[in-house]
């Protein structure tokens, strides 16, 4: 016990360490000790920040049910202690564990991972909120495999529910994940449980098959906001399709982009391109089968032209490189596939298009390796690896190690000799992810990237880059600050350089789809009668501001 007060003593919290510490003894009640964690490499762990900095908790608590969290945010209330939550903990480069400021209580909710019901007839599946995506692809494979559900390719242990909370988005036809959940079940900050949409209803038969109910929808109330905790939700499936094809696509050039968006823009408005189309640049390529070329590169950054050219030669890569999954029968995928290629075809844009399928892979696999044990085309194996990545993440499947990309910022002499973690935050990277939205148009890209990429180069960073056809009108850009956490200079700069393009971009009204901790700030931003109204909604359903205090929703001091 006197451990355990002086582990509380060492908080400079300005809620007082009594309330704290009758919190800690009033949880131990609830919750076994091994599920409350006071110990400092505990609160160290949920420190850790691909950030320039992080916050570190004052505790942590892990509930393995909604009436244990009840509890906690119960008495959270009563001793009017700060509270914020997590999934997993894999938010990287917005905010990963970490709650905006140092001393509050963490919430794991981790340990909320049950899959609480599934309907093979209408494709719906209700999870909780630690039920990751490499949990549910599983569990659908085991299940006949009769349904596919859309996934990021943030890994198989990253939380469904902690993207659909900060409004993420996939890859699949369901790749606007918010527009394909229904049935939120929600703990308000003050202890009381609400559902959404028909649930509000008893005996509603369309919990799990509509979205919006009756009056007025309040689903997105508990996205990117302090409102309440989204304790469980139905997610809609895509039912595996009779067919299924990636078409690949290199662009010729950097600026071929432009032509490429504006002709392709219709097919997504139409429908005849379904998934989520991504695209990412040169930069962004190259970092997810290589580490930066230091000594090539003579110690300096960002990459140069001719050295972008060179790697994209060997590679037999392209300045864009892009994905569409293809859905349904034969005949619609052909019809599709030929309208697409003719449409990129008279937009002049692009260089090359791969159609393949699970056949082609497995083709090319054997051979690739056949020709590989004979000294031949081993250049080729990081294309080939892309290709799978590609065809199994449209199909649900988020890749296992998905951390070469995070680690171009990383300086020479901190590379790692094997990747045997999927958490960046092993390696000590740096990652500041910056997320505008624009209109699907060749002349906003063009305009925002001119304005934004020399902001990089000038504080010595490449703009890695994604392109992301959400709808058929916005794209969603993320964008890649890499660098290395031990270097005080690159770090420094990190920060700069996201704050520089963030106002530039507000400047230009390509406002993020999401902020991160660093970035939260901005929320200052918005229109005073918006926040007067988000402030009104705040203190009546958390009167006291204790959770997850200015997280989207500023108060006045923020």
């Amino acid at each position: 016990m006197k451990m355990i007060i002086d582990d509380l003593k060492q908080e400079e919290n300005k809620y007082s360490l009594d309330n704290i510490f009758e919190f800690y003894l009033k949880i131990t009640q609830t919750l076994p000790e091994e599920r409350i964690l006071l110990d400092n490499k505990s609160k160290e762990k949920y420190s850790r920040t691909t950030l320039a900095k992080g916050t570190t908790p004052c505790l942590i608590v892990k509930p393995i049910n909604k009436n244990e969290l009840e509890q906690i945010v119960l008495l959270a209330n009563e001793f009017k202690c700060p509270f914020h939550t997590i999934s997993t903990g894999k938010n990287w480069g917005y905010s990963d564990a970490c709650g905006l400021y140092d001393n509050q209580i963490i919430i794991d909710l981790g340990l909320m991972n049950k899959i609480l019901d599934y309907n093979n007839e209408l494709g719906t599946i209700t999870v909780e909120p630690g039920v990751t995506q490499g949990q549910v692809y599983d569990f659908l494979k085991e299940k006949g495999d009769e349904y596919w559900v859309d996934a990021t390719g943030a890994g198989p242990k990253t939380s469904i529910i902690g993207n659909i909370a900060e409004r993420g988005f996939g890859h699949s036809q369901n790749g606007d994940r918010f527009s394909n959940v229904t049935d939120l079940e929600v703990i308000l900050p003050s202890g009381k449980f609400i559902r959404t949409g028909v649930s509000s209803f008893e005996n509603a038969k369309c919990a799990k098959t509509y979205k919006w109910g009756v009056g007025p929808s309040i689903d997105g109330l508990f996205t990117q906001s302090n409102l309440g905790i989204i304790t469980r939700l139905t997610l809609w499936l895509q039912p595996k399709p009779d067919d299924f094809k990636v078409l690949l696509f290199l662009l010729k050039d950097k600026e071929s982009i432009h032509p490429f968006l504006d002709a392709t823009r219709k097919l997504k408005m139409n429908g005849t391109i379904k998934s989520v189309v991504h695209i990412a640049n040169s930069t962004r390529m190259l970092s997810m089968t290589n580490f930066y070329p230091w000594e090539e590169m003579n110690f300096c950054k960002p990459l140069s032209v001719s050295k972008t050219q060179e790697m994209l030669d060997k590679s037999k890569s392209s300045h864009w490189f892009g994905s569409i999954g293809m859905y349904g029968t034969k005949a619609q995928i052909k019809a599709d596939v030929n309208i697409i290629k003719k449409t990129m075809k008279d937009s002049k844009s692009v260089k090359k298009t791969i159609l393949i399928d699970d056949n082609k892979l497995s083709m090319y696999g054997g051979l690739l390796k056949i020709c590989n044990r004979l000294g031949f085309f081993k250049e080729l194996k990081p294309l080939f690896n892309k290709l799978t990545i590609c065809c199994e993440l449209l199909k649900g499947k988020s890749p296992e190690n998905c951390v070469q990309g995070a680690l171009w910022g990383l300086k020479k002499e901190n590379l790692p000799k094997n990747l045997s973690s999927g958490d960046p935050l092993d390696y000590k990277a740096g990652l500041y992810w910056i997320s505008p939205l624009l209109p699907m148009t060749g002349h906003d890209l063009n305009r925002m990237n001119s304005a934004i990429e020399p902001i990089f180069h000038q504080y010595g960073f490449d703009m890695q880059q994604t392109l992301s056809m959400v709808n058929g009108r916005s794209l969603a850009s993320v964008l890649t600050i890499s660098f290395d956490k031990r270097d005080q200079t690159q770090t420094k700069n990190a920060l700069l350089c996201h704050d520089k393009v963030f106002d530039i971009l507000f400047e230009l009204g390509y406002i993020p789809y999401r902020l991160g901790n660093h970035s939260m700030k901005y929320m200052k931003l918005q229109k005073k009668e918006n926040k007067e109204m988000m402030n009104g909604i705040k203190s009546l359903l958390d009167p006291n501001n204790l959770f997850s205090p200015n997280k989207y929703i500023p108060a006045e001091e923020f």
